[in-house]
């Protein structure tokens, strides 16, 4: 999905977006054009071998500037998540550690052992 953020803002496609019904009424039809005028709650990136660092971090920055609540970056070759509740506030989860949905996804219980596929033990 493409997500239009409004004037002066870039569109964006995040790998994963979550929308609630606060902010797209159930009954709202999808759109049928590319973007979609709406802001997701949360967002997740998968850093990929082609992004840079600085692409990333400005990738972050401007889903707050939207008003993207959390940003979720996950890193596969260090096997990390990275939890942004904001551009300064931020989690870094390991393998050991698991990847809850709160406050949008309640019940959202994820090991990142079994994200990335690796024993927890093994790190």
């Amino acid at each position: 999905m493409l997500f239009d953020f409004g004037p002066g803002l870039s569109q964006r496609r995040p790998d994963v977006a979550y929308v609630s019904y606060d902010r797209w009424p159930r009954q709202r039809r999808v759109p049928r054009t590319q973007a979609w005028a709406v802001v997701p709650e949360l967002v997740v990136e998968v850093i990929s071998p082609s992004n840079t660092f600085e692409e990333v971090v400005n990738k972050v920055r401007e889903y707050f500037r939207a008003s993207v609540q959390h940003v979720w970056v996950v890193a596969p070759p260090q096997q990390q998540v990275y939890v942004y509740q904001s551009p300064s506030h931020i989690r870094v989860l390991n393998v050991q550690d698991a990847l809850t949905g709160d406050p949008f996804l309640p019940g959202f219980r994820l090991k990142l052992s079994e994200l990335f596929d690796v024993e927890a033990t093994e790190v």
